[in-house]
């Protein structure tokens, strides 16, 4: 018999749960803050007073959450953007910027496309302009996992809610871009590099390390 606690008693498995991010300020800010303070971590952003990454391309996509099941605390968060905005988030996203301050954020960037912001140049606007023949482009993005919860398979939903959202409403081409590393964990799913012969220094000449 196994006392509770007893460092032989099994562990119970972790459980998530992966929803879609309601268009409130509160909400919103959560993830805000979980992709600034990851990606902080990681060396990706500058220090912000308000602690929250965020652009202008939060205006059309909609936020998915991943929730510890036990504590209920967001652990892992993606975006999927829309051809165009998305008039709840998009109210829901100014609200945020206005409690803030525009100033705080700091990390707020300038639109560099009209089509997805993995679309670093005109060279890939046009490929994936020429591979959608038509359909509509969405981008998977900002992909985040808080450290102490990965590897439990929490990228991999979040991906698949990703691409369920893309295709609800019909065929669409679905882009993303990742280091080079996470390329194989995306053709679990289907997705291929948009240039199978590029070199490395390709990526690092565009500011992208892959896209897929």
């Amino acid at each position: 018999e196994e006392r509770v606690g007893s460092s032989s008693a099994p562990r119970a498995s972790p459980s998530y749960q992966v929803r879609v991010l309601r268009a409130l300020p509160e909400q919103l800010v959560e993830a805000f803050r979980l992709r600034y303070l990851v990606d902080r971590q990681l060396g990706y952003l500058a220090a912000v007073e308000a602690q929250l990454d965020i652009d202008e391309y939060d205006e059309r996509a909609i936020p998915l959450g991943a929730f510890d099941g036990a504590t209920k605390d967001l652990v892992g968060t993606m975006r999927v953007i829309h051809p165009k905005p998305r008039p709840d988030y998009r109210r829901a996203v100014r609200r945020v910027r206005a409690q803030t301050g525009a100033m705080a954020l700091g990390g707020v960037t300038p639109v560099r496309s009209a089509l997805v912001p993995s679309a670093v140049s005109p060279e890939i606007s046009q490929r994936l302009v020429e591979i959608a023949a038509g359909l509509p482009i969405y981008e998977l993005s900002r992909l985040i996992v808080r450290p102490d919860c990965r590897g439990c398979g929490l990228s991999g939903l979040l991906i698949e809610m990703g691409m369920a959202l893309g295709w609800y409403r019909g065929p669409a081409l679905l882009v993303g871009s990742c280091q080079l590393r996470h390329v194989s964990m995306y053709a679990r799913y289907g997705f291929r590099l948009l240039w199978e012969d590029a070199r490395e220094d390709y990526f690092a000449s565009v500011g992208q390390a892959a896209h897929v």
